[in-house]
């Protein structure tokens, strides 16, 4: 549907729809992912207890060039960097407990700017879909 809408509905499939409950899964599981961050991770609501995950989530799907499978593993790759943080303040190691809560963020900067550092193109597929947040009329083609 975010490649070419217009196709889509010459095939038969409804565009509108599909995309309207796409939106409301993707409402859902971000609803879902709060109600685990409040109730599991940090069992109490605070303040700006979210702390940029939601960035460095689109950084996510930037840097896995809008393809699933990459991006589940890329948030492997990221789950892993928090939690060697918090392996570190738990083990006692020697680096002062807000440099080890930087590191997701730190890992965020560097996969992003790995391809600008060793000019390397992005293989076919890796940009956006073409008609990604484009609102799509039937009767516009």
């Amino acid at each position: 549907m975010g490649e070419n809408p217009a196709a889509a509905d010459a095939a038969g499939i409804p565009v509108r729809a599909i995309r309207f409950w796409y939106v409301t899964l993707g409402a859902a599981l971000a609803g879902a992912a709060g109600a685990y961050l409040s109730l599991a991770v940090i069992p109490s609501w605070s303040e700006g207890m979210v702390a940029g995950r939601g960035w460095i989530a689109l950084a996510l799907v930037i840097f896995a060039g809008f393809r699933p499978f990459s991006a589940a593993a890329g948030g492997l790759l990221f789950g892993l960097i928090s939690a060697i943080g918090f392996l570190g303040q738990a083990r006692g190691w020697p680096v002062a407990a807000p440099v080890l809560n930087m590191l997701p963020y730190l890992g965020t900067l560097a996969f992003i700017m790995l391809p600008a550092v060793f000019r390397r193109k992005r293989r076919r597929g890796g940009e956006a879909p073409a008609a990604l947040g484009l609102p799509y009329f039937r009767s516009v083609r």
